[in-house]
């Protein structure tokens, strides 16, 4: 999504800042992260969907 001109989907799913990562799995949110640049927590993250 574009941070930028989106307004209304940011609002609806609580983003705050840039750079925020929402992982879902069957349609509910399962992890999100912020401004997270590390490969492996970034992983973790992503690895809560499988």
């Amino acid at each position: 999504m574009d941070f930028d001109t989106q307004k209304d989907l940011l609002q609806k799913l609580n983003v705050r800042m840039q750079s925020t990562l929402i992982v879902y799995k069957q349609g509910a949110e399962v992890g999100r992260s912020v401004g997270d640049t590390n490969r492996a927590s970034i992983a973790d993250l992503l690895s809560k969907t499988i």
